[in-house]
């Protein structure tokens, strides 16, 4: 490496470490032009170097001012995690104070549903009965389909069905619950039960005999809490 490049490599490893200007990291190596001289290709030579080091200056300025952006745009990026992980522990915070702001009947409530969810995921497969309610896309008038959105309006000709299902049960004693985690994994379910491949699969009804004293009061919220009149928010007296 000559001269002339050991010096310009050791003004840019001061400006990366440093994050100075051009002319600064320069000042501090020491640096200083070339004597000129008489003779004119030495003078054009000095011109062309001068020229070399403005280009070289430029860029460093470019470079630096890129360097700058985006360090900004890490900064907000980190802001607005932090913002996102403030308001996750905003919400914790307050149904938190929610849970232990809750009657004691309705914890007690609350953990006996919880306990049974996890025994019916853990005893699925012993169930004497599960009733698949399937559904063919084909007839369906999915009038939402369009949207900007999820659709649900083609499950509105299946579900009253489920609904039906799910009363003629209980009148009969049996312990049953609406559910559909086995539509994650349709294909596999699709093949076992040898179901149609234009049929679809809509939930999973396990059935039987409930296990401990069965169907307990049901726990409603009052009607008013759950509609309006004539327009959103408008609560019915």
């Amino acid at each position: 490496m000559t001269q002339d490049k050991a010096r310009k490599a050791a003004i840019r490893h001061r400006m990366a470490e440093t994050g100075e200007p051009y002319s600064v990291a320069r000042h501090v190596i020491g640096d200083e032009d070339p004597p000129g001289e008489e003779h004119s290709d030495e003078h054009a030579a000095h011109h062309g170097e001068e020229h070399a080091e403005e280009h070289a200056e430029e860029r460093d300025r470019e470079w630096n001012a890129r360097l700058a952006e985006e360090r900004a745009d890490e900064a907000h990026r980190l802001a607005d995690q932090a913002r996102e992980r403030a308001e996750r522990a905003r919400e914790r915070a307050e149904h938190a104070d929610e849970a232990a702001d809750m009657a004691e009947d309705a914890r007690k409530r609350m953990l006996r549903t919880l306990d049974a969810g996890d025994y019916l995921a853990n005893h699925f497969g012993e169930s004497p009965v599960i009733a698949i309610f399937c559904f063919n896309p084909k007839d369906m008038a999915i009038t939402d389909a369009k949207q900007n959105r999820p659709s649900v309006v083609g499950g509105g000709s299946v579900y009253p069905s489920v609904e039906n299902f799910l009363i003629a049960c209980r009148v009969e004693g049996l312990g049953c619950v609406l559910t559909t985690l086995l539509c994650e994994v349709e294909p596999q379910v699709k093949e076992l039960l040898a179901i149609p491949e234009r049929w679809g699969t809509a939930a999973a009804i396990p059935v039987g005999y409930p296990v401990g004293r069965g169907h307990g009061p049901l726990i409603r919220r009052p009607f008013r809490d759950l509609a309006y009149a004539d327009s959103w928010g408008n609560r019915i007296p």
